[in-house]
């Protein structure tokens, strides 16, 4: 008998433990750096892919979701601090090819905070037949700076406009534009700068939208890094460098050379670059070589000293804009890409669902890749 009291102390023991080492295991994974990609997150450790969503019985297809139609019916989202800022529709018609929803629906902006798991609405609207969504974002200095057209009820036209809206106080500021395409592509406490793609120009203006002037590529003041100094492109003949512009005002050359869209983190600068020659990943129907233009991902320091390659293409990946697809996460870099494969002697999407996407994390401490899938469509239950 007294055999079998040790027996139990034992087992109750063991039991305790292993729930002390579960416990401690939950906390670490609560800390743990995560990417955050429309209405799910991705472990930058261990790549995994769970929902934003904390109800593991929620549908997600239903309003009550608070990510309902957050990458279905939205075009983008970002962290602003410990908020995830992002757009959703609620509509009560149909959405047609042409990007106009037929009867009302409410457009809503939210901002997710991921340490309360609660929701707070910055922007909430009724509209109508004709109203379009944003075609761009841009985020400075708390303020979303939407591309965002007016419908004239009076007379039957769309009035090209940005819309400026303070995300702590939902205060809206409508901003005029010379004509519907005009992007913003940077901020600066004096200035908004835009691209008009049907000119393929460049243009500035004051904070309100008026005194709107044509610039060169090499007048945008570039984005605002980490490290405070300003990081953009310069063109020299056909190509672009990439240039450092301190705080007081001194420009310092990092990257001479053809280079692309670029994200700075924790004193590296991460960019594409083409390959010096197209990549063969197969055959075509013919037996001849198939070959896809590439891009790699490199990295270069910002005192310029150091350039090395951080992620080799090996062709069936494709990567849109960098400076709008990479995120940081900790030590981590990720960015968001394309994914294909060779079928029938050509190059076509790897899956038949265009939801699915490729995301590559980067070790920016080791140099360690990876790349995992996720999908925009929150309904998905196998991400």
């Amino acid at each position: 008998m007294k055999n079998f009291y040790i027996i139990i102390l034992i087992v109750i023991f063991c039991i305790f433990e292993l729930s002390s080492c579960n416990t401690q295991t939950s906390d670490i994974e609560d800390t743990l750096p995560y990417f955050i990609t429309y209405s799910q997150k991705i472990n930058a450790i261990t790549g995994t892919v769970t929902p934003l969503c904390p109800d593991p019985l929620c549908p997600h297809d239903e309003f009550e979701c608070p990510f309902y139609g957050c990458g279905k019916n939205s075009s983008y989202n970002f962290m602003v601090g410990n908020e995830f800022i992002y757009e959703t529709v609620l509509p009560d018609g149909e959405k047609p090819e042409v990007g106009l929803y037929q009867g009302t629906y409410t457009y809503y902006i939210l901002a997710y905070n991921l340490e309360t798991g609660k929701n707070r609405v910055i922007l909430s609207e009724q509209r109508g037949d004709n109203h379009q969504l944003p075609t761009s974002v841009y985020y400075y200095d708390r303020h979303l700076f939407l591309n965002q057209p007016i419908y004239d009820e009076v007379t039957g036209k769309t009035i090209p406009a940005n819309l400026m809206l303070n995300i702590d106080t939902g205060k809206k500021t409508v901003i005029k534009l010379p004509v519907t395409s005009a992007n913003v592509r940077a901020v600066d406490d004096n200035a908004i700068y835009y691209y008009i793609s049907e000119a393929s120009k460049y243009y500035k203006s004051d904070l309100d939208g008026n005194n709107v002037i044509e610039i060169s590529a090499n007048d945008l003041p570039g984005s605002i890094a980490d490290d405070g100094n300003r990081y953009y492109h310069k063109k020299a003949d056909v190509k672009y460098s990439l240039i450092c512009r301190d705080e007081k005002d001194n420009e310092h050359l990092i990257l001479e050379g053809n280079c692309g869209p670029h994200f700075v983190h924790d004193g590296w600068i991460y960019y594409t670059e083409q390959t010096a020659a197209p990549i063969i990943v197969g055959t075509d129907t013919e037996g001849n070589p198939l070959t896809t233009n590439a891009k790699h991902i490199w990295r270069i320091s910002t005192d310029g000293k150091i350039k090395e390659i951080v992620y080799e293409n090996d062709g069936l990946h494709t990567f849109s804009r960098l400076d709008m697809v990479m995120k940081a996460a900790g030590d981590y870099v990720g960015v968001s890409c394309n994914l294909y494969k060779v079928e029938n002697g050509a190059l076509v999407n790897l899956h038949d669902d265009p939801s699915i996407n490729g995301f590559i994390i980067i070790n920016g401490k080791t140099g360690e890749t990876k790349c995992v899938e996720y999908s925009t469509d929150i309904t998905r239950r196998d991400f």
